[in-house]
């Protein structure tokens, strides 16, 4: 009798099985219901300095010599700042900063950040930003 086949299939369905496990580790919605708090933000004269625990390194985004902090808002995977010239994010999954400017006349109503996300209301727009790809989305008012 050949078995070849029949290994061929048992093989095929171990792949099978495993291959969504592996691919849980990189869709954070499959890693936890609720995830560890891994980024911590430290506000510098010169820079923001994020402690990343997931990479176990600290992250630094320096910022110009008029930009002022106006607000921010830390979550379990992200860190979010609204200064006077921009709205930036820390990603512990992207392990890097992503920045959006501000418009002209743009006034910060609120900021918000849980898990993986934040959400920027200002007098102008909406702002998203994922910190699952690191990308902002704006959307007007």
């Amino acid at each position: 009798m050949n078995t070849q086949p029949a290994r061929y299939m048992f093989a095929l369905l171990l792949a099978g099985f495993f291959m969504p496990c592996a691919q849980a580790e990189q869709i954070p919605g499959f890693i936890s219901a609720s995830p560890a708090k891994l980024v911590f933000l430290s506000i510098e004269p010169d820079k923001f300095i994020v402690s990343d625990a997931r990479s176990s390194r600290f992250v630094e985004l320096r910022r110009s010599a008029k930009e002022q902090l106006i607000d921010s808002a830390e979550a379990k995977q992200v860190v979010v700042l609204a200064t006077n010239q921009r709205f930036t994010a820390y990603s512990a999954l992207t392990q890097s900063w992503n920045s959006i400017r501000t418009e002209a006349g743009e006034k910060l109503e609120s900021i918000r950040a849980e898990d993986y996300a934040a959400l920027i209301t200002t007098n102008k727009r909406l702002l998203n930003y994922s910190g699952v790809n690191g990308v902002w989305i704006a959307k007007n008012r």
